[in-house]
């Protein structure tokens, strides 16, 4: 993507960047963003959360649990993917124009702000700041959201107000899909766990 349609103009021309991603459907760094921001919560989750708090931790630490890792690293792919998906189911209900690859492409890109989201964990687990690095996580998940309403509304040509119920509708569907995959999950490996007899 070249001239306006470019990252930087999310923050000062985000219409416009998304209007040219619905339309020359830039697959390669739309799966780019879905890859990469799984990557992003699982080095968060591996610095902050685990017995080595540091970056270089990141690299070295080999006291924790791998499977879990790679758990919480594997849920955040499919969590984006869906949000995705049923903005797209939604957006057709109700008369979208889009298509399935430029729906995606354009929601990706409203995933942006939410790699802001390292560094302000790195700075609050560092100084202590209190409330602005609080209302900077806010006001990321609020850019985030208004990108994803942009996004539905310059894939599908609806009014800004019928992407807003669209986009809140697929959070509606995506919240009950999860919960439903979660319950299933746990019963089917926790409560009654499979076994292979070997012998």
């Amino acid at each position: 993507m070249k001239g306006e349609a470019s990252f930087l103009g999310l923050i000062y021309k985000p219409s416009v960047v998304l209007r040219q991603a619905a339309s020359n459907k830039p697959v390669f760094w739309s799966i780019l963003l879905y890859l990469s921001l799984p990557v992003l919560f699982f080095a968060i989750e591996r610095v902050f959360f685990s017995d080595s708090h540091s970056l270089w931790g990141l690299f070295v630490n080999r006291n924790v649990n791998m499977a879990v890792r790679m758990e919480t690293l594997s849920m955040v792919l499919p969590f984006l993917s869906i949000i995705g998906v049923m903005v797209y189911c939604s957006a057709r209900i109700f008369g979208g124009k889009g298509s399935f690859v430029s729906s995606m492409c354009t929601h990706a890109f409203s995933l942006l702000p939410l790699f802001l989201t390292f560094p302000l964990i790195f700075i609050a687990n560092s100084i202590i700041l209190g409330w602005p690095i609080d209302y900077s996580f806010y006001g990321i998940y609020l850019w985030h959201a208004a990108l994803a309403v942009l996004a539905v509304r310059e894939t599908h040509g609806f009014k800004t107000s019928q992407s807003i119920f669209v986009f809140l509708l697929a959070l509606v569907l995506t919240v009950v899909l999860v919960i439903i995959i979660a319950f299933t999950y746990h019963q089917l490996f926790w409560e009654n766990p499979l076994y292979v007899d070997v012998d």
